[in-house]
């Protein structure tokens, strides 16, 4: 099993600095990848979770390509229909060519309507949205010349290069819980991205893709959830627990959870963001410092001993 870290690319904190001290640390303690959050516009809504600088996700990317050189890199996810399929292509792919071939494409319908509706873009038509968007993607991501007739996006004789680094375009990660990111992540040879599931939740999500696999005779796809990582110092006692919430012990318990139903990778959110319980009004630099602080104990107290975190990213990928 893989590790993965989201760093956050917003907060009062935010800063180069602090995205280089992030990524550098979490490469320099074997974590195989590191993701970066997506919104493109901050309405009211989003403030509500997101009140402070919210750095873009597409060039976060690039400046952490700059600042890395082993570890992958990738979004968590990117919500696509709010940027011009065309523009994606291109972007994910030079930021590919520019890692060596290290992302990581996470992508998601969203759940926030006025951040549609001040790009100018129908809500309630995002799902149709992804899934045309998806198929452009695949066919940009070859190189060669395309065009295109769609209900929301038309090209002629398009040439999107670079082509990706990575052959047919950099990994797909479907976030969602919902039966329509299942579908996609079968329909597109992806990863299922669960974000902050339960047990409960994960293997529900699970028995349901086994299902919508078998139905249309494919494999079921990998599973790479995002779980909350925020250590107490005593057994958190609630029966619906999230998973990587709660003592040393009981985290330790869920990785082996995870390792036992075959997940390939587990991204740790440490940022308790505004809309979880008690969560701080700001992500100041004293903040930052605890959040990351359980990064490096997770890390030395369980990764590095139990799971062998640390590993040569050409052992990690055997």
């Amino acid at each position: 099993m893989r590790f993965g870290v989201s760093i956050p690319n917003y907060g009062a904190a935010v800063s180069p600095e602090r995205l280089t001290a992030w990524a550098q640390s979490s490469e320099r303690l074997g974590f195989d990848l590191a993701m970066v959050t997506d919104h493109l516009a901050q309405p009211a809504d989003v403030r509500r979770a997101y009140p402070e600088d919210f750095y873009e996700s597409f060039a976060a990317l690039t400046y952490l390509v700059a600042v890395t050189s082993t570890i992958r890199l990738g979004t968590s996810v990117t919500v696509l229909p709010l940027r011009h399929p065309v523009h994606t292509a291109r972007a994910i792919a030079t930021i590919d060519q520019l890692s060596g071939g290290r992302i990581v494409l996470g992508v998601g319908v969203g759940g926030n309507e006025q951040e549609y509706r001040a790009l100018g873009l129908d809500y309630a038509r995002r799902g149709a949205m992804t899934d045309e968007y998806l198929t452009i993607l695949d066919r940009l991501w070859t190189g060669r010349l395309v065009s295109f007739s769609g209900k929301f996006v038309g090209f002629d004789d398009l040439l999107a290069t670079p082509s990706p680094r990575q052959p047919s375009g950099p990994p797909l990660w479907f976030g969602g819980s919902a039966e329509p990111a299942l579908r996609r992540a079968i329909t597109h040879h992806g990863t299922w991205h669960p974000v902050f599931p339960t047990l409960e939740t994960l293997d529900a999500g699970i028995r349901h893709a086994v299902e919508l696999a078998a139905a249309s005779d494919t494999p079921a796809p990998p599973i790479a959830p995002r779980i909350r990582l925020s250590i107490t110092s005593s057994p958190h006692r609630e029966v619906d627990r999230p998973l990587g919430v709660g003592s040393i012990e009981q985290i330790t318990t869920d990785l082996h959870e995870l390792a036992a139903r075959q997940v390939e990778t587990v991204v740790l959110d440490p940022v308790h963001h505004p809309f979880l319980p008690d969560a701080p009004a700001t992500r100041d630099s004293a903040r930052d410092a605890r959040e990351w602080a359980a990064v490096e104990q997770l890390a030395t107290e369980v990764l590095e001993p139990v799971f062998r975190l640390g590993r040569t990213a050409a052992e990690a990928r055997v």
